[in-house]
């Protein structure tokens, strides 16, 4: 039981960090088309930082 919490514990966190990866390209790919900021920026961004404070909860209770 301990360690398959333990695996589901480490393939979170491993999906949260690839999906850190992709948005941070898709962010960047959407300010190389416009150079301004949009709502599509701050949509972008949101989900950025909801999937941060995953990341941050998800190494907490890891620990």
């Amino acid at each position: 039981m301990l360690t398959t919490d333990f695996d589901v514990k480490l393939k979170l966190i491993i999906l949260a960090v690839v999906g850190l990866v992709v948005l941070t390209g898709i962010l960047g790919y959407v300010y190389h088309l416009d150079h301004r900021f949009n709502r599509r920026l701050l949509g972008i961004l949101a989900v950025m930082i909801v999937l941060v404070f995953v990341l941050i909860s998800l190494l907490m209770i890891h620990q």
